[in-house]
């Protein structure tokens, strides 16, 4: 009589390499500068979106948030830049049972605000123009 042997047979199916773009606008501004952070999470072979995966999202090195993609791969999200500098902005796709991670970066950069100007309102009486708020008058040529 013939015995059978248990085999095991291990798949082995490599992860499918990811790529991921980003997108900062605006990239320069004056404090607090608010900006959106987008992009697509694809697969590199087909170029096809990898959709409902988290994107994780860094400012500095330091972890700001996190964000699915949707369907199509595309992911996006809102920033307020508050101090004076230069900022990494990273995203980051960790990677799955599937999919390879990767990850990409760009900058921001934030200037010190400049106080706004008052508004002067200037009114004209009988073809005369009143700097409100000023110390002199102005003849309005016709």
């Amino acid at each position: 009589m013939a015995r059978s042997a248990d085999v095991s047979v291990s798949v082995y199916a490599p992860k499918l390499a990811t790529s991921l773009s980003i997108d900062v606008s605006p990239t320069s501004g004056t404090a607090p500068l608010n900006i959106s952070v987008s992009g697509y999470l694809t697969e590199t072979a087909t170029g096809y979106g990898v959709g409902l995966k988290p994107i994780n999202v860094y400012v500095n090195g330091g972890f700001y948030g996190s964000v699915d993609t949707k369907s199509n791969g595309f992911y996006a999200g809102y920033l307020t830049l508050t101090n004076v500098g230069t900022y990494t902005i990273h995203t980051e796709f960790a990677g799955d049972a599937t999919y390879e991670g990767c990850e990409v970066c760009n900058h921001a950069t934030v200037s010190e605000g400049i106080a706004p100007s008052p508004i002067v309102p200037i009114i004209t009486i009988l073809g005369i123009s009143a700097l409100i708020g000023g110390m002199y008058y102005l003849l309005r040529k016709h």
